[in-house]
This record gives C-alpha cells, structure tokens and sequence, in this order.
C-alpha cells in the first residue's frame, strides 16, 4: 500500500504504478505449475487473475488499471462502472465498494493508498520482501523524477503497458522488452531487453540513489542470476511433472519459507 495525501499526488502515485505493473511479474513470477501440470505460463496466478471474473469484466479490467488521475475520474471511469455491472448480480449492493475492484493497483480512497496486487511472491520472508522493496524503490524513483519528468509518464498508452504485462506473465525473466516509448521512461535506449536484465539496469541504478536499497541486492542477483522462482522450480521439477516431483519441489520450497533461504534447485 503506497499513500497519497491530494489528488495531485494520487495522479503523481498512479500514473508510475501504472507504469511498473508490467515490469513486476518478471521479478516475482512464482507459480509455473498448476493442476499436476506445466501450464506455459512463469505466472500462472496472474494468468487466472485476468481471467477469473469473466462474467464481470469491468472489475478486473485489463489488469492495467486506466489512465486516470483524479479520485472524481477515477470514480467515474472506473469504480462507477463496476457497480453498475455487478448490480443485476448484487441486488442488494453488498459488494458495490472500492474492494470489489480486482485490477492490478487498486486506489483505496477510504484510506487515501493505492495498493499494488500483483506481486506473486511465495518464497520466504527475505526474497519476497527484497522483490517488494525493488517495486517500491523503482514507484518512488519514477515518482521523484529520477529517471524521467514525472508528467513523461502519462503519456505510455494503456495498450502497451498490457502488452508488455501479458509477455511478462507468459515468460517472466524471459520477456522481451523492446517499446521505445517505455524504455524511454526509465531513462534506456529501444534496443530489446530481457526484463530481468531491465531490472537488473533499475535495480543497480536505484541502490546508487536510495542507500537503504542496498541491503537488498543480494537477494535481487539471485533472481537476476538464477531467474525468478518460476523459472527455478521448472529448474528443479526437470523434464517431467509427476506427483512425486511436484511434492517433493514444494517440499523443499515450504522448507525455504520455514528457513528463510532462497530456494536453489
């Protein structure tokens, strides 16, 4: 949950989450299995996510939330729509609130924060809090103008920024990133990138600015090296998918989170 204080800071917050969203799934992919099954996906859980409310489309949208920089615009294209789709299914208005938005940031008015959903970490306290604190660092730099004028940001379309989502949650780490108009915002020429190297650029460049990123490091080159814990548990399952392996991987995996260690197949 990152806070706001005025409309001109939520417009300022949501205009650079908007702009990280896609990048998070090539950091934090987690979940490459479902069902007994490789699905194809580094993250399957965000696969479902867009997926999950077809009947009311407008809740999830398309993941990126609109480009919308007043609590009134954002009420009116966003949350007011929502209600009024899900009312035939609601006729009693349970679930017309703020809550009910499932896109990947969602502004909570009631406590003034914009609270980003899309980081599917399930590794241990250390991984996943370095992944949390490397969107954090990387909102705050686009916010401060670190790397661009900060009104540079409004002008990335919604399509693109799906797109690149939907490559980064289809191959992670993996993702190819060659938009010009987006590589731009974080001061990078268009040659194509994987996203994990693009990480590895921000992340260097953000700990030279924010010393207390530093501590983090360590952690991010893990993933930068060994690729998200997506790509390391496809590393350790191997070849095939059979109960066996699958329990014996997550095994392994809740034995990190019980030890706080990154998982290494």
């Amino acid at each position: 949950n990152l806070p706001f204080r005025d409309d001109g800071e939520f417009a300022l917050l949501h205009s650079a989450v908007r702009v990280v969203l896609p990048l998070i799934p090539a950091l934090a992919a987690s979940s490459p299995v479902m069902e007994g099954r490789i699905t194809g996906m580094k993250d399957t859980r965000l696969e479902a996510y867009r997926t999950n409310q077809d009947l009311v489309p407008s809740i999830v949208g398309g993941v990126i939330p609109e480009a919308v920089y007043s609590r009134r615009e954002y009420e009116e294209r966003i949350l007011e729509p929502m209600y009024r789709d899900i009312a035939p299914l609601d006729p009693e208005g349970i679930l017309s609130d703020e809550w009910l938005n499932s896109r990947g940031a969602i502004a909570c008015f009631d406590r003034n924060t914009i609270e980003i959903r899309l980081i599917d970490t399930q590794e241990c306290a250390s991984m996943d809090t370095a992944v949390a604190a490397a969107v954090y660092y990387l909102v705050r730099g686009l916010v401060e103008g670190f790397f661009t004028a900060p009104l540079a940001l409004r002008r990335v379309s919604t399509e693109l920024l799906r797109g690149i989502l939907d490559r980064a949650v289809r191959d992670g780490g993996d993702a190819f990133i060659g938009e010009r108009d987006y590589l731009g915002l974080f001061g990078l020429d268009s040659k194509p990138r994987k996203a994990s190297f693009i990480w590895r650029l921000l992340a260097g460049s953000l700990a030279e600015r924010y010393p207390e990123m530093r501590a983090y490091i360590p952690r991010l080159d893990i993933i930068a090296e060994e690729g998200t814990l997506s790509d390391r548990i496809l590393r350790g399952l191997g070849g095939g998918v059979t109960r066996d392996s699958i329990i014996r991987e997550y095994s392994r995996l809740a034995s990190c989170l019980d030890g706080d260690l990154p998982y290494r197949p």
